[in-house]
């Protein structure tokens, strides 16, 4: 009897021993410097959804297939020697965007307000190809625009691994007014620590920044587009 009682009770054991390493939670992988980390593309591991000068989901002028995470709110100011601009962006729904713009012309008293807005969704479901149709200026303040832009992840070159970068992501599009003298394209290098590099040409001229997160929801951002030193700071929050 004894015997019976020992033997049951070491496999009782055992089952709640196996079920226990079978239910342990697996440990969740590290997103770098992410302030949207629940809602990031599966591909992307590290990046933070950042905004352009407008306040569209993007890199410095120029905008990419990405939207706003529903439901976080994304707030920003930058300063160059011609234009004050603030922001804000919105995630409306999981793939659309709204937001405002105040553009403060240093030239001028005119202080001009914007609505801008756009649309993201992937084709075939392929999640490492997204594409993203939006507007800025709606109401056609100073320049009423659209455009449509695709993005994807690449493989990262062996050089640029080397240099601990962990994230390429490419952009191209086109579009109307501010976008009218054909085609725009930009990168971002993600690399560890919360730091990514922009580079873009947005139709007319090659922009640069330098983007760094201190921490899941502040930003600073440094650089040059339109031939015009700026920097920006920039806040994210989720409701």
């Amino acid at each position: 009897m004894k015997t019976t009682i020992f033997a049951l009770a070491a496999i009782v054991a055992t089952v709640n021993i196996a079920s226990a390493e079978v239910t342990k939670p697996k440990e969740a992988p590290k997103l770098l410097f992410t302030a949207n980390a629940k809602t990031m593309p599966q591909y992307q591991r590290g990046p933070t959804y950042g905004n352009t000068i407008w306040g569209t989901t993007g890199l410095i002028l120029v905008p990419t297939a990405f939207v706003q995470p529903q439901q976080t709110l994304g707030a920003g100011i930058s300063v160059n020697d011609d234009l004050t601009v603030g922001y804000v962006n919105f995630g409306l729904l999981e793939n659309v965007e709204v937001g405002g713009t105040l553009i403060d012309n240093r030239d001028s008293d005119k202080t001009d307000g914007l609505i801008n807005a756009k649309f993201h969704f992937v084709p075939a479901n392929n999640d490492r190809f997204h594409l993203g149709v939006g507007i800025i200026d709606a109401a056609d303040v100073r320049q009423q625009s659209f455009y449509i832009v695709a993005s994807s992840a690449i493989t990262v070159p062996d050089f640029a691994k080397d240099n601990n970068a962990i994230g390429l992501n490419l952009h191209f599009g086109a579009g109307s007014g501010i976008y009218e003298h054909g085609v725009f394209a930009g990168a971002e290098v993600f690399f560890a620590q919360g730091l990514t590099l922009l580079t873009e040409w947005d139709t007319e001229d090659l922009n640069f920044g330098l983007r760094y997160n201190f921490n899941p929801s502040f930003t600073g951002e440094i650089g040059s587009y339109s031939q015009n030193p700026y920097f920006k700071l920039a806040f994210n929050t989720r409701f």
